[in-house]
C-alpha cells in the first residue's frame, strides 16, 4: 500500500507540476498577444490620424493651387496622299486656370501647405517598412506619387493626380486598416 501511495503522491505530483507550467505558458502567451494587440491597435490610431492629416492636405493643395490647361491642338495644315491624308498639328497655347480662391490665399499660404503635404506625406511613410505582400509599398506609392507632383510647386498640370491618388490611398487603407484591426482582435 505504501507503494501505491508513493506512485500516486508522484503522479500528483507530476501532474500539478505540468498544470502549473501550462498555465503560466497560458498565461504568457497571452501577455504577449494582448501586447501584440495594443501595440496594432496603437499604431493603427497613429496612421489614421496622419493619413487623415495628408489626405485633408492634399485636398487643400488642389483646391488652393493654380491649374496649368493644356493647348488645345490647333490643326495647321491638311496635304492629301495616296491613302488618305497628312495632318500637321500644332498645340495652342497652355492657360492658367486660377484657383476659386486666388482671393483669399496668399503665395506664402499655398507654399506652407504645400510644405505640410510633403512633411505629412514623409511621416506617413515612416509607419510603412517593407511587408511581404506589398501592401506598404502601394501606400508608399500612392504618397509618393502625390509629393512628386507637389514638389513641383506652382502652375502644375498634374494637379488633378494629387485629388486622384489621395482618393486611391484613403480607399486603399480603409481596407488595410480594417485587416489590421482584425489583425489585432484576434491578438496577432
Amino acid at each position: 500500500m505504501g507503494t501505491i501511495t508513493l506512485i500516486a503522491a508522484i503522479i500528483a505530483a507530476v501532474a500539478s507540476i505540468w498544470s502549473t507550467f501550462t498555465q503560466r505558458k497560458i498565461a504568457k502567451e497571452q501577455i504577449n498577444a494582448e501586447v501584440k494587440s495594443k501595440a496594432r491597435i496603437e499604431w493603427i490610431q497613429k496612421v489614421r490620424i496622419e493619413a487623415a492629416n495628408f489626405i485633408t492636405q492634399c485636398t487643400l493643395f488642389e483646391e488652393y493651387s493654380p491649374k496649368i490647361k493644356i493647348g488645345d491642338p490647333i490643326i495647321k495644315k491638311v496635304d492629301p496622299t495616296e491613302h488618305g491624308a497628312t495632318i500637321t498639328v500644332d498645340q495652342g497655347p497652355d492657360t492658367v486656370v486660377h484657383s476659386n480662391y486666388e482671393d483669399i490665399i496668399s503665395d506664402k499660404d499655398l507654399e506652407e501647405v504645400r510644405r505640410n503635404v510633403i512633411q505629412s506625406g514623409n511621416r506617413l511613410i515612416l509607419y510603412f517598412g517593407p511587408d511581404i505582400n506589398g501592401d506598404n509599398d502601394k501606400v508608399i506609392t500612392y504618397v509618393n506619387n502625390v509629393m512628386d507632383i507637389v514638389k513641383v510647386q506652382k502652375y502644375n498640370w498634374k494637379i488633378k493626380d494629387v485629388q486622384s491618388n489621395s482618393k486611391k490611398l484613403r480607399e486603399f487603407l480603409r481596407k488595410y486598416l480594417k485587416n489590421e484591426w482584425n489583425k489585432a482582435k484576434l491578438g496577432k
